[in-house]
């Protein structure tokens, strides 16, 4: 049971740099004339981690075996997203393999856009907050070291963390804590099934959810207007959309979605009895029904989605930033007025 967890959360998989970095070059070695087994042969020198250029160099071989792409890139099993796949194989039948590897790229660009921006705004009150735990971390130690060359039993800060022995706890609490956090992120990320309950509650909360939520719609808008666009049948292109999200709150209504096109309702129709879906959202896809035009309407609900996912992530960074200030800021106090309580006890003040 543990083994396949942490299957689950540590298997592989292309990062949006290098699905971003492949598509777009392979798309332009395609667009310049270039063989696509000559175009592969030059991606495996590329600077890709090993695992990329070893997936690179087999689907290069099997392309000089005669697979297409989409085989080779199917027989890399889960390392390249599905949605990435099953585009690039429609993009093959439909003779448009250039174009969709550059949208692929572009989607993948923006995504890697979004993330770095809200790195970049936490980044220094993260910093900041380390450098505070790493000077805890430095008075355990040295304060522990001097009251005990002078023969003095005192635990100013009331943990019972002292001296070396009390520095290696410390040290050993913060990796347990940080390796509990890079976990779920990762767990988070893969969308193992067990991490459903966490994420759906997490839409609950004010203004995270919403953000969130924002961002997970825009996805689903994305690869529903690609598949759709595509000519890729309704049921394929909605598993693809669903598990495109990685995400319990969609994956969860993926059978319900599905049973429905089945018993022969309309996608919007669909859509609704999953109760997983906003109303504008629900009228999009209705309107574009109606009017023929779906792929675009998707497409276009997509961009502003994203746009206001982007105000809303930024937003959020600001708040995660005064949000970690005051973390330390609170730190600081807690550590001043235990120091100030120790030292006024030792003076025999209080």
């Amino acid at each position: 049971m543990v083994g396949q967890v942490l299957r689950d959360i540590f298997q592989p998989h292309a990062s949006k740099t290098e699905l971003e970095r492949f598509a777009f070059r392979l798309g332009l070695n395609l667009q310049a004339g270039i063989d696509l087994y000559q175009a592969l042969k030059r991606e495996t020198a590329s600077h890709y981690r090993s695992v990329m250029r070893n997936h690179i160099r087999a689907i290069s071989d099997r392309i000089s075996q005669g697979d297409t792409l989409y085989e080779a890139l199917r027989r890399c099993g889960d390392f390249f997203p599905p949605i990435f796949v099953e585009l690039v194989g429609v993009g093959e039948l439909t003779g448009r393999l250039p174009e969709t590897l550059s949208a692929l790229a572009a989607h993948y660009r923006e995504a890697k856009s979004r993330t770095r921006a809200f790195v970049s705004a936490i980044f220094f009150p993260l910093t900041e907050l380390v450098i505070g735990l790493a000077i805890v971390g430095l008075f355990i130690l040295v304060f522990g070291e001097l009251a005990a060359s002078r023969g003095i039993e005192a635990d100013p800060l009331g943990f019972g963390l002292l001296g070396r022995w009390g520095f290696v706890q410390y040290v050993l609490i913060l990796l347990v804590f940080a390796g509990c956090i890079y976990l779920g992120v990762r767990a988070f990320r893969a969308g193992v099934q067990w991490i459903w309950p966490l994420q759906k509650f997490l839409l609950r909360i004010p203004f995270v959810g919403g953000a969130t939520e924002t961002l997970l719609l825009g996805h689903v808008a994305w690869a529903l207007s690609r598949t759709l666009d595509s000519g890729m049948d309704v049921l394929q292109a909605v598993r693809l959309a669903f598990r495109s999200t990685n995400h319990g709150h969609y994956l969860e209504s993926l059978p319900t979605v599905l049973e429905s096109l089945r018993d022969g309702n309309s996608l919007a129709e669909s859509l609704r009895k999953s109760r997983a879906f906003p109303d504008f959202f629900l009228e999009t896809v209705e309107n574009g029904e109606i009017s023929g035009q779906l792929p675009e309407a998707l497409d276009h609900l997509a961009a502003q989605l994203y746009e206001q996912a982007a105000h809303a992530w930024k937003q959020l960074s600001v708040v995660a930033g005064w949000v970690i200030w005051a973390l330390i800021a609170g730190i600081l106090i807690f550590f001043i007025f235990r120091l100030a309580s120790f030292y006024l006890g030792a003076l025999g003040v209080i």
